[in-house]
């Protein structure tokens, strides 16, 4: 977050953020891997599909998954 919009572009364009302790303490570590997998600016570093699917998060049982209440993070 940034009261700076130009700022806020420029960290985005940079890959320049962070999990926000407040917002973020009830996900998972495995779920923070699998984004911190995707948010990489450089394509040739991001996470392709077959890394993605071998996520731990995302080979979590789906029922397990589903029943997560997220709630607390919006």
């Amino acid at each position: 977050m940034e009261d700076n919009q130009s700022v806020l572009f420029e960290k985005i364009r940079m890959g320049d953020w962070d999990f926000v302790d407040a917002d973020w303490r009830h996900i998972s570590k495995d779920a923070k891997d699998f984004i911190k997998g995707l948010l990489v600016v450089d394509p040739k570093e991001r996470w392709p599909i077959k890394e993605c699917l071998r996520c731990r998060w995302i080979r979590k049982d789906p029922n397990n998954l589903s029943s997560v209440d997220l709630s607390t993070s919006l």
